[in-house]
């Protein structure tokens, strides 16, 4: 092997290393990423259902609220007369 050949040799080997450390590198920042990605996930799953909690109580309360408005209208209004 001559000098010429050794240098490619020994570029090429460099270049391989090279990208293999980016490579690992990207790897582990993308698995990271991943696992910041899942946790903001999970945390806006937990908001949705308690905000679905929310609004079916003001779903089921509703009703009643407008009821006792209603009532609260016509007593007042019966002993406004009087």
């Amino acid at each position: 092997m001559n000098t010429d050949e050794r240098f490619l040799v020994i570029l090429l080997s460099l270049a391989l290393a090279t990208f293999l450390v980016l490579g690992i590198v990207a790897v582990i920042k993308t698995i990271q990423i991943l696992d910041n990605v899942r946790k903001i996930t999970e945390k806006a799953e937990e908001f949705a259902e308690k905000a679905e909690a929310v609004g079916d109580f003001l779903h089921k309360t509703a009703g009643p609220a407008v009821l006792i408005k209603t009532l609260g209208k016509m007593a007042r209004s019966y002993t406004d007369k009087k």
